[in-house]
């Protein structure tokens, strides 16, 4: 464009200042260096692509990309023992892009559980069913003294019964699966058992020496299609995740 400067008052002297386009920074790809177990352990936060400008930074919170930032730069390393989501963008300037990149690392405390627990629960289409069994304590489990029944539609007795085996590491998992899942389930499974042969409606127990000590659903009780999930979802056509 052009400005006429011929009338300007005496003494004012034009002048002229030529912005740089804005370059907004584009968010990045985050990884953990753990996103199991924590203890209270440093695990380390890391970004991969994404963009700066000269006028920006790296800045990391925990509360959606508000409040106070608890970190800076293309890494930060955290020690927690509880699950946290941290969310990341580039700021400063005029280039602050709106959105968050974000990561949740998922810590189980060692040595803080009493005991071995359901930590995942897959009820999929077909035959695509798996329990993940986790072990929280700071100590080897044998697991001979342990087993997982189903009770089906409501009945008071184990329809099928399936004994664990090996030993369990501190922060490790046993996944047991369905033989007829998916080569995904397969794959990764310890044992393949037919105690995972339930539906959403299906009660299933982990017993240790004959006690139970954790269980999904309810025993003697037929709830329908399933069980609802606080918060939303369902025992039925969902992978359900222990927090």
């Amino acid at each position: 464009n052009t400005q006429n400067l011929s009338n300007l008052v005496d003494g004012c002297r034009p002048y002229i200042h030529i912005y740089s386009p804005c370059v907004a920074a584009t968010l990045p790809t985050l990884s953990s260096s753990a996103t199991s177990v924590c203890n209270n352990n440093p695990v380390t936060l890391s970004i991969t692509g994404g963009s700066l400008n000269s006028s920006t930074a790296w800045n990391w919170y925990t509360d959606s990309c508000g409040g106070n930032i608890v970190g800076t730069g293309t890494s930060i390393t955290i020690t927690q023992s509880v699950t946290t989501t941290y969310y990341v963008r580039g700021e400063g300037g005029c280039s602050t892009n709106g959105n968050c990149a974000n990561i949740t690392v998922y810590c189980f405390p060692a040595g803080n559980g009493n005991d071995l627990l359901f930590s995942e629960y897959i009820e999929g289409s077909s035959n695509n069913k798996a329990l993940e069994i986790f072990n929280p304590t700071s100590t080897l489990i044998d697991l001979s003294i342990y087993k997982v029944e189903l009770y089906i539609n409501g009945s008071t007795s184990p329809t099928n019964s399936q004994v664990l085996t090996g030993n369990l590491a501190p922060g490790d998992a046993f996944v047991l699966s369905n033989s007829g899942a998916a080569s995904q389930f397969i794959s990764i499974a310890n044992i393949l058992s037919n105690a995972c042969n339930y539906n959403g409606d299906d009660a299933i127990v982990l017993k240790k020496n004959n006690v139970p000590i954790d269980i999904i659903g309810e025993i003697g009780i037929d709830p329908g299609l399933n069980w609802p999930i606080f918060g939303g979802g369902a025992t039925s056509d969902f992978t359900l995740v222990r927090d």
